[in-house]
């Protein structure tokens, strides 16, 4: 059984996270990077995969890259990841409807996301409405207190709960 420690605020559930889920969170950008890698094609869109879970604060990963320094790419795909995280039912919250979602973001705008690319999702839904996802109760009680790591609550916390790198390795 791999070590558990106390993290803040989770949602709805036993408020723990096993440090072996969190280190493969916090590596799958890196992994999604290896799997595409030979695709000549996808090659310019590494960078973005791989750091689309910086922070504009550089409380991200897997660099901790800040600002400008993260590609622009990384930065379109993080707003993205956030909305459509916030638009889909999980299973500690219902899906928010693109007003709300786009409220959440706004807020997060500058330390999280950037505000230039947030605000170009404004725009777009002005003419390109979005519809949540909404997923069945049933598929939700199947799958349980599943923490997206997409969702700006949770990404919030990860950032915020800083687990001493030795501990994460040996557990």
């Amino acid at each position: 059984m791999g070590l558990v420690a106390t993290a803040p605020r989770l949602p709805r559930g036993s408020g723990t996270v096993d440090l072996t889920y969190l280190a493969a969170v916090v590596e799958h950008p890196e992994v999604g990077v290896r799997m595409l890698t030979d695709i000549d094609f996808l090659r310019p869109a590494l960078p973005g995969i791989l750091h689309h879970h910086e922070r504009m604060d550089g409380n991200g990963y897997p660099a901790g890259l800040s600002g400008t320094d993260i590609p622009l790419n990384a930065r379109i795909i993080a707003v993205a990841d956030a909305f459509d995280s916030l638009t889909t039912t999980r299973s500690y919250r219902p899906a928010l409807d693109a007003g709300a979602a786009m409220e959440r973001l706004i807020e997060l705008t500058p330390d999280h996301l950037d505000p230039g690319i947030v605000a170009a999702l404004r725009d777009s839904l002005k003419s390109s409405p979005w519809e949540s996802t909404v997923i069945d109760d049933v598929v939700l009680q199947r799958t349980g207190d599943v923490y997206d790591h997409d969702d700006p609550e949770v990404s919030q916390q990860y950032a915020e709960w800083n687990p001493d790198a030795e501990e994460v390795a040996s557990s």
